[in-house]
């Protein structure tokens, strides 16, 4: 008997979760809503022509799955997850109002602040001139800035060192309100917190919560964390500072009681979810975001090393089964780095690209034709793709700025990192840049 499963997402995130789906379960066809170019499987089915989220729904009602498994942040902050149940669907994925978690940094902040979650202090400034002047008092900084809501690139945290004018940060909230037409001037200002980031994943289905594999993001464009922040260069799997004690203290700390928090809101949460965190010097966890999604490319890192039926396993989620435990995990490391296009300019090569200090805020790269060869991935090593497109003449051309991932198992975290390095021409297109220090 074979089950369907439609994923709705756009990224090697959704790539890794169609994946890990088919992997496990000899059962399960996924649909890939709307998917991305270059990914091939017998088992998985792409829909590159689904350009809006209400196109999804009416394919969901063609497609009749049996679950929907909602990754994407942007449908569900339009609702998709409460539509679909509504149709009767069995739905895996943040209702809208859960999803505010993510899509606004200050109701994050109430929700947490009135549950006892420890996390940075901040404010929330709605015009300019209040924060500059907040910002003009060396006592105030160093601050993380971030605006309110969703951006459409993922680049809406500016760090704030001391000695920085405000001015500048001005100039770079005005840049991306800018990018996205319509946005308010609502920005939150925390502190900053010195340590090591930490990322936490969890199924969660009501009072169910199932616990994924940590990881270490790296979010920074260039080698040793410099350059500017993005979606994330790579990542790795487990976490250095792994161990049951921390990740008991995360779960009981700062999971339970936003889960807490929502259900006092009347809001019941189901779905993924990631918590963005840093360790500080005495080991203590702190949350700094929530993401109502799961982490990208942390995903890519954590499902390759998943050992169990994730369609059973969701399913008797969101059947009502009460289920609180660690997903099943092979005992193996995974690295993961990121393959993302330069400025579509003259670059060409990896020392100018790291020269490219705008990198990746400049125009990206697109339509860069894309070669995969798949002969030259080491042992234990895959690809997930993303920001890539099928054109006309069946070629795969590049759309975005991080167009590929490759993921590598291995006995140990060195082993990974040698073997995903190692692959690293397997995939080829003009302007490819990547960090070198994965998993160093």
């Amino acid at each position: 008997m074979t089950h369907t499963v439609v994923v709705v997402d756009k990224t090697g995130r959704g790539h890794s979760i169609c994946a890990a789906l088919v992997a496990n379960s000899r059962t399960v066809k996924v649909h890939y809503l709307p998917g991305t170019g270059g990914v091939l499987g017998e088992r998985i089915a792409c829909a590159p022509r689904i350009d809006d989220f209400r196109s999804v729904i009416a394919a969901c009602e063609d497609l009749r799955p049996d679950l929907v498994f909602v990754s994407h942040i942007e449908a569900l902050d339009d609702g998709i997850a409460d539509e679909l149940r509504q149709r009767g669907f069995r739905v895996f994925g943040a209702s809208r109002k859960a999803a505010r978690l993510e899509s606004s940094k200050w109701f994050c902040k109430e929700v947490c602040r009135e549950n006892g979650v420890p996390t940075p202090r901040a404010r929330l400034f709605e015009d300019r001139a209040s924060l500059g002047a907040f910002l003009s008092d060396p006592s105030n900084l160093p601050k993380m800035v971030k605006v309110d809501w969703l951006t459409r690139n993922g680049n809406g945290a500016i760090p704030v060192p001391a000695g920085t004018r405000p001015q500048d940060v001005l100039a770079q909230i005005d840049a991306v309100i800018a990018q996205n037409p319509g946005a308010p001037f609502k920005v939150v200002a925390e502190d900053y917190l010195p340590g090591v980031d930490y990322s936490a994943h969890y199924f969660v289905q009501g009072r169910s919560i199932v616990e994924l594999p940590s990881a270490q993001d790296f979010k920074k464009s260039h080698d040793a964390d410099g350059g500017a922040n993005c979606d994330g260069m790579g990542s790795l799997s487990p976490h250095m500072m792994d161990s049951p004690a921390l990740n008991q203290t995360i779960a009981n700390s700062i999971l339970k009681p936003v889960l807490k928090g929502l259900r006092a809101r009347g809001i019941s949460y189901s779905g993924p979810i990631y918590l963005g965190l840093r360790i500080d010097a005495d080991g203590r966890p702190h949350l700094l975001e929530i993401n109502t999604r799961l982490g990208d490319s942390e995903s890519q890192t954590i499902f390759p090393r998943v050992d169990e039926d994730l369609f059973a396993l969701l399913m008797r989620m969101t059947s009502g089964e009460r289920v609180e435990r660690r997903l099943k995990v092979k005992p193996r490391s995974c690295v993961t780095i990121t393959l993302s296009a330069g400025a579509k300019s003259a670059l060409k090569d990896q020392a100018e690209l790291d020269r490219d200090t705008d990198w990746p805020f400049r125009d990206i790269g697109s339509g860069e034709i894309v070669r995969f060869f798949p002969a030259l991935l080491a042992e234990k090593a895959m690809v997930f793709w993303a920001g890539v497109e099928q054109s006309a003449d069946n070629s795969l051309r590049t759309r975005a700025g991080r167009v590929a991932h490759i993921s590598a198992l291995g006995g140990s975290i060195r082993e990974a990192r040698d073997r995903v390095y190692a692959s690293i021409q397997s995939v080829c297109f003009q302007g490819k840049r990547w960090r070198t220090d994965i998993g160093a």
